[in-house]
């Protein structure tokens, strides 16, 4: 038995309609109300730069870190190279995180990671190259 071709396109609309219809359900049950979305919008819009930086999920697990960067951020002339000092018994995942977090904030400086006897992490402005 073949269906018509209306019969067959009817088929196919009802099919994604009623998956559409779940989807639409399921967001409106798993999402906060509306009124709570757009007062996140609101506080969100109204931080500042460093606020937005800090609350990143990014950064939000290492907020000294992240405030270090920032102030660097500011202090450091751009066209000087950034040293990131790693202590030895850092994992090297954790420490090429910290290479990638530092290079985010600090562009368009290169950050070079040194591995280090010292304990824990330290930034500093690299030698000036020779001209």
């Amino acid at each position: 038995m073949r269906l018509t071709e209306r019969a067959r396109h009817g088929a196919i609309v009802v099919i994604f309609g009623a998956g559409f219809v779940s989807l639409l359900a399921r967001s409106v049950s798993e999402t906060a109300p509306i009124a709570e979305m757009w007062r996140r919008v609101l506080f969100f819009s109204k931080a500042g730069h460093e606020a937005r930086i800090l609350n990143s999920p990014y950064f939000a697990q290492d907020p000294a870190f992240a405030r270090t960067l920032l102030r660097l951020d500011a202090a450091w002339p751009v066209e000087r190279d950034v040293e990131l000092l790693v202590s030895k018994a850092i994992q090297k995942d954790a420490a090429e995180d910290l290479r990638r977090r530092a290079a985010y904030l600090l562009a368009p400086r290169r950050i070079i990671p040194i591995p280090s006897e010292e304990t824990g992490v330290v930034l500093r402005l690299a030698a000036p190259k020779p001209r």
